[in-house]
């Protein structure tokens, strides 16, 4: 069965965006503050001059005068293409590697822990139809050193017409398939994935205002777990995990409900601001959570 998590980290960096005036009859807005109906965790993010997210920053009981619990870094290189992320919290380090020729991306490699790091490698040929990936665990701990290679696959992209991935076929080094996808689009929104191997699909309907996600969420977002993330609305984690060129793909709208093979799992009220962007979003159905969202002008 797919299982659908999600997680919102954030930080802090210089050259931020200080809020101003709203300005023109539909501005460009990015998404810079969250926090739960409880007021203990707020999650506040920074951007560049270029409206790019520089920093992402999770902070206990609301206080945002100290450092924040966890945080998310991100940088670009000179072509405006995210380079590089890194992610701490207390006994966590992340960082991801991104790698390119001519703009085009070749490698992206992720690694996770401080003294005991597992690394996972991401190889792209030129048109990214087709990508290797390795993974391999250092135990900096063991004497002497270990170091074990797995996960070593290799996935299949197909594309339409509009550019979007919709399909990835994962195979074992032996040609075995471990696992197959497809995804459908309307409008720019994802509205259907399917495991084809487990004959699940999952159906997604959306409003037509513009997606309070203002950002992309980058690999770390995707990869890593976290029980204190924004459940259900920043990407499928489970399902995307393994599926690294997503990394910058953002629907257009917001979503209204899930389907997990005809039955509604994930419902989404919101309440709207003048511009159209959600500034309340509330969770259910089985139980009720409410999220609340502020937002700046994009330079």
């Amino acid at each position: 069965m797919l299982t659908l998590l999600s997680l919102f980290f954030t930080s802090c960096n210089k050259d931020e965006i200080i809020p101003d005036e709203l300005v023109g009859d539909n501005p460009k807005l990015l998404l810079s503050e969250y926090n739960y109906d409880d007021q203990y965790w707020k999650v506040k993010m920074k951007y560049n001059s270029s409206g790019q997210m520089v920093e992402k920053g999770l902070f206990e009981n609301g206080d945002t005068t100290r450092l924040p619990y966890m945080r998310l870094n991100y940088f670009y290189n000179a072509e405006g293409s995210i380079s590089k992320e890194e992610f701490y919290n207390i006994i966590v380090f992340g960082k991801v590697d991104y790698f390119y020729n001519n703009n085009n991306l070749t490698k992206i490699i992720h690694r996770i822990g401080a003294e005991d790091i597992s690394y996972t490698t991401y190889e792209f040929n030129e048109d990214a139809t087709f990508y290797s990936q390795e993974s391999e665990y250092h135990c900096g701990g063991c004497d002497p050193p270990i170091v074990e290679t797995y996960n070593q696959l290799e996935s299949f992209v197909t594309y339409n017409s509009d550019g979007f991935i919709t399909r990835i076929e994962r195979k074992n080094l032996d040609n075995e398939l471990v696992d197959d996808f497809t995804f459908n689009y309307n409008n720019g929104n994802i509205i259907e994935i399917v495991d084809v191997l487990n004959s699940d699909k999952l159906e997604i309907n959306y409003d037509d205002s513009p997606n309070f996600n203002t950002y992309i969420t980058g690999i770390q977002s995707i990869l890593n777990e976290s029980i204190l993330g924004l459940p259900y609305l920043e990407t499928f984690r489970t399902i995307l995990s393994n599926k690294p060129l997503f990394f910058k793909f953002n629907n257009v709208n917001n979503p209204l409900e899930y389907k997990f093979n005809g039955e509604v799992i994930k419902t989404f009220r919101y309440e709207y601001n003048e511009y159209g962007y959600p500034v309340k979003i509330n969770i259910g159905p089985s139980s009720s959570t409410q999220v609340n969202l502020e937002y700046i002008t994009n330079p």
